[in-house]
C-alpha cells in the first residue's frame, strides 16, 4: 500500500511506501485531488487538462476521463468518483467500472466533497452542505445547518465540518447521519 500525493508544480503523482523507492507518475497539468478505489487504482484530478487520470499501479496504465472546467477535490462513494467542478455549480460523477462521466447539478458552487455512510457530502460555497445519495439525488439525510463559510469535513464518528463564523472564531459541527442531527 502506498501514500499518493499530487504535485501541481510538476504535473506528477508521487507514491510512497515504507522501505521502497518513491513512484513518480506523470498525470497532466495541475494535479489537485487524490483518491483511491476498491481496486487499488488512484484517481487524480488536474485542472490543466479539464480531466482526471485513473492510474492502476499494478499495470502502470493510465486512463483520462473528461470532467468539468475546473476539477478539484475528489471522493469515492457508491461505486463512483465524485469530483468538484469549481467552475460551475456541479459535480462530475464517474462510474468506477465503466469510467462513464455525467454532470450532477448543485444549488451553488462546491468547495469540497466527502464520502461517508454511503452518501456524498458536498460543501457549498457561502456555507451549507448538500447530502446526495449514490445517484446524485438529495438523500434522506437533511442538509445540516452549518454557520459561516464551510472549510471541509471528513468521516469519523459522524461527518465533521469546520467553518469560520466571525474573525478568528470557528465553529465545528458534527453530523450524525444515523440520527439525522447536526450538533
Amino acid at each position: 500500500s502506498r501514500l499518493w500525493v499530487a504535485v501541481p508544480s510538476t504535473g506528477r503523482l508521487l507514491g510512497f511506501a515504507q522501505g521502497r523507492a518513491a513512484t513518480s507518475v506523470p498525470v497532466g497539468g495541475g494535479p489537485q485531488g487524490v483518491a483511491s478505489d476498491g481496486r487499488g487504482r488512484v484517481w487524480v484530478t488536474h485542472t490543466g487538462d479539464r480531466a482526471l487520470t485513473v492510474y492502476d499501479p499494478s499495470t502502470r496504465k493510465r486512463r483520462s476521463v473528461a470532467t468539468g472546467a475546473d476539477p478539484g477535490p475528489i471522493a469515492m462513494a457508491a461505486g463512483a468518483a465524485w469530483v468538484v467542478d469549481r467552475g460551475e455549480a456541479a459535480l462530475t460523477h464517474v462510474d468506477v467500472r465503466t469510467l462513464a462521466a455525467r454532470r450532477v447539478a448543485l444549488p451553488a458552487r462546491a468547495t469540497n466533497v466527502v464520502s461517508a455512510y454511503g452518501r456524498v457530502w458536498v460543501v457549498l460555497s457561502g456555507g451549507g452542505v448538500r447530502v446526495l445519495d449514490g445517484d446524485g439525488k438529495p438523500g434522506a439525510v437533511q442538509s445540516p445547518p452549518v454557520a459561516g463559510a464551510v472549510a471541509g469535513g471528513g468521516p469519523s464518528h459522524g461527518v465533521w465540518f469546520a467553518g469560520a463564523i466571525s474573525g478568528t472564531r470557528t465553529q465545528l459541527t458534527r453530523v450524525d447521519p444515523r440520527e439525522e442531527v447536526a450538533r
